[in-house]
């Protein structure tokens, strides 16, 4: 089942449950339609830029550009927001780091290095573009995110605590609109469509959930939310695959784990 028609479903159920929860209607501030525009493309870049690298190399690397997110939103923050790290949350944020990287070498690796010294130099030059472009797309939501909870609308309220539904309602329907186009031009074959509705109900449960969660903590230094979420998610994704897809629980496993704790523990002391 391509992944596109799993995510058109999320789209469609994120934009119905922002909706429900946009006080204002659309009547928002330029900013928010053109920056909600702006990470629904850089949504649907994210998932394209993920199959142009599979194409090129192995999964490992892909899994960790991916997970690194966090990174570029710490720093964003940090550059642009003056958010100070303490030590112990510098450590937090080295073991979110190291989380990423185990749970990468735990995932599978393909083999693409056939042809000339040249062509093979071509080749990996690609996939580390690719892979750069992939670490900075998967960030934009994030750095919006955390740049609307900064941003002061109210003497007690800020532009994503006001205006965050919306925001996300332009984010899942630009993403889904972009998914339908691609439908419309590349006329995939036949859709199992209870797989697609069952897949895209249970992924829209933790990508409209994380979300919210992200606009509710936007306020928090982008170190304890963004840190905190990702290796919350890699941990899920470690225990759905052991429970349900009998992965083994490895030596790797359990570092990685181990590392999220410490990584959580260490951001919030």
């Amino acid at each position: 089942m391509p992944p596109t028609h799993v995510a058109l479903v999320i789209s469609v159920i994120g934009t119905a449950f922002f909706a429900l929860r946009t006080g204002e209607g659309f009547n928002a501030p330029t900013l928010i339609w053109v920056l909600g525009l702006t990470v629904g493309v850089s949504q649907y870049a994210t998932i394209k830029l993920i199959k142009l690298a599979l194409s090129r190399g192995p999964l490992s690397p892909l899994w960790c550009a991916v997970g690194l997110g966090f990174i570029v939103t710490i720093t964003y923050a940090r550059v642009f927001l003056g958010e100070a790290l303490r030590p112990v949350q510098c450590l937090g944020v080295a073991a979110g780091v190291a989380c990423v990287i185990v749970a990468s070498l735990a995932q599978g690796h393909g083999e693409n290095e056939t042809g000339s010294g040249t062509r093979r130099f071509a080749d990996r030059a690609t996939y580390g573009l690719l892979l750069l472009l992939t670490l900075v797309a998967s960030s934009g939501t994030a750095i919006m995110v955390k740049y609307l909870g900064a941003l002061t609308y109210l003497p007690d309220q800020s532009y994503m605590d006001h205006f965050g539904g919306l925001f996300y309602v332009l984010l899942y329907a630009v993403f889904g609109l972009l998914i339908v186009g691609e439908t419309v031009v590349t006329r995939p074959g036949g859709i199992p469509l209870k797989w697609m509705l069952a897949a895209g109900i249970f992924g829209s449960a933790g990508s409209v959930t994380g979300l919210w969660a992200w606009g509710a903590a936007s306020a928090l230094p982008a170190a304890i939310t963004f840190t905190v979420s990702s290796v919350v998610s890699i941990v899920g994704a470690a225990i759905v695959s052991a429970a349900f897809f009998g992965e083994r629980a490895s030596a790797g496993w359990f570092a990685t784990l181990g590392l999220a704790l410490v990584s959580v523990v260490l951001v919030n002391a």
